[in-house]
């Protein structure tokens, strides 16, 4: 009888698992179809019955059934293995996912780190690491006791290290909590957990979708880091005793695209992240699609940090033409027949609200403006260096032409967008001699960033360096110092700002 009361138990255990886990698809499928609310409460009410099992488990004291086993980790985010634990593992990350889609970062993390707890420590359980043992090198007890420590996110980061990463389930968690700090805006950190997810590339990354999204969003976010570093050295000390004139040419120099040697590993490490990303994107999608022309662009981005102009010019030019290709492709496939697959990726990416045949096809315009632009200034920068042809100039102008015309059309004006590519138009008239136009450009691209970042902001200072520089050629001294003050005078008090606690890096 007993026997039997205990047999029985455990079915009716495995029945409300089976509960949980069509719950969890249901979630899944109404998180694919941008129902977030109605997505959450499944995942919550899926949660709910498998946190209520794993408490009736341990008051039992028994571990969990094979039935169980087998079916814990069916729902979708690549794991094998299973347990009552992990199935909660499995909930807890997809309602982490959805977090990082509707841009709830800190509700995502939580989620994620609970996620990665759990499968750390069933790792830990299953390698049979002892509590009391300890690194050669004097770190952390064991995983089992980092993940116990007072610092739950390092501590799980430090266990899933002293695992050699083995598991391609805690890569992805990994993986997500990098995206969650990068949109809290820690990138250091997220860098740091991307790195962590790439440890092992070929038992963390294999050549999926999903080990090819770690490669993409490291490689893009130390672009992005890259990026940002020119502003950051405008509100350093260095040069501050050189006087206005020297201290705007470095300025710019680090605007260009110069830049220390302290990101050269990083560039380094970016291009191989994203050349990887590239080369299985297409593999994965094919040549002609929009994921293609994304890691095209991404690669292109690469090379022109490097300095790299041509094979800049050349991986922009394949990303136009994929994007090309693939609106075609978009565009008779809608006439034939509906299909908003456009729009549940744009959701996946985090867009607000259900896009719209008109809103993707707004925002291909806004890619291929994008691409126009960057490929615009890979010419005007290769223009500039030994292997200029004698045409960069010509096809730089006509490349920010079109990107200008398009973000014109498409209700872009006004963006930052259409202040950079004016800025790059800015460059091609000083080199052709029109000083009056390069003026007009830096005149309307002024008044954007002052519209978007206010007055005092590091976009600005730039762009008055710049038209300081432009009338200084024109020989319009008394005004270009105006310039020239105002620039020192936004750099001083960022810099006072920064030594005072008051940065703030997102005017980065």
């Amino acid at each position: 009888g007993a026997c039997g009361g205990r047999g029985g138990g455990e079915l009716a255990r495995s029945q409300k698992e089976r509960v949980a886990r069509s719950i969890q698809s249901m979630g899944d499928v109404l998180r694919e179809q941008g129902e977030r609310e109605r997505a959450m409460e499944a995942y919550g009410e899926a949660l709910q019955i498998r946190r209520a099992l794993e408490a009736e488990r341990e008051m039992d004291g028994q571990g969990s059934t094979r039935d169980e086993q087998e079916g814990g980790e069916d729902d979708g985010d690549g794991g094998g293995g299973g347990g009552a634990d992990l199935s909660v593992a499995s909930t807890l990350y997809a309602m982490g996912l959805l977090h990082l889609q509707m841009s709830e970062w800190d509700m995502a993390l939580v989620r994620f780190e609970e996620s990665l707890r759990i499968r750390v420590h069933r790792m830990v359980e299953d390698s049979g690491i002892v509590e009391h043992e300890q690194h050669h090198d004097g770190g952390p007890a064991s995983a089992a006791s980092a993940a116990r420590s007072s610092s739950p996110e390092h501590a799980d980061l430090d266990a899933a290290s002293a695992l050699e990463a083995r598991s391609y389930d805690v890569a992805m968690c990994l993986h997500k909590m990098g995206r969650a700090l990068e949109g809290q805006g820690k990138l250091a950190r997220a860098v740091e957990y991307y790195r962590r997810a790439l440890r092992t590339k070929d038992d963390y990354c294999p050549a999926d979708v999903e080990g090819t999204a770690v490669f993409g969003d490291l490689g893009a976010l130390l672009i992005e880091m890259r990026r940002r570093a020119p502003y950051e050295d405008l509100t350093s000390d260095s040069g501050s005793g050189s006087g206005s004139g020297s201290s705007s040419a470095a300025a710019m120099k680090n605007l260009g695209g110069g830049g220390s040697e302290s990101h050269r590993e990083d560039l380094d490490l970016a291009l191989e992240c994203l050349s990887k990303s590239h080369k299985r994107t297409r593999a994965h999608f094919g040549d002609d699609s929009e994921e293609a022309a994304d890691a095209a662009f991404l690669k292109g981005e690469a090379f022109l940090a490097r300095g790299e102009h041509s094979a800049a010019i050349y991986c922009f030019d394949e990303c136009l033409r994929a994007r090309l290709r693939s609106s075609s492709f978009s565009s008779s496939r809608a006439r034939g027949e509906e299909d908003d697959d456009d729009s549940v990726a744009a959701e996946e990416k985090g867009d607000e609200g259900n896009k719209g045949s008109k809103g993707d096809d707004r925002s291909r315009h806004l890619l291929r403006a994008r691409s126009l632009s960057r490929l615009g200034a890979a010419h005007l920068a290769r223009s500039r260096g030994e292997r200029a042809e004698d045409d960069d100039l010509d096809r730089a102008l006509e490349a920010l032409d079109e990107s200008l015309s398009i973000l014109m059309e498409r209700g872009y004006d006004g963006t930052d967008d259409h202040a950079s590519v004016l800025l790059d138009k800015a460059s091609v008239h000083e080199r052709f001699g029109d000083a009056d136009l390069a003026v007009m450009c830096l005149e309307v691209g002024h008044r954007v960033f002052v519209e978007l970042h206010g007055p005092d902001s590091l976009r600005v200072a730039e762009v008055r360096i710049r038209m300081g520089q432009c009338l200084v050629n024109d020989r319009e001294h008394s005004r270009a110092l105006e310039h020239f003050e105002d620039a020192l005078r936004i750099r001083g008090a960022h810099r006072h700002g920064r030594r005072s606690g008051g940065g703030d890096e997102h005017d980065l």
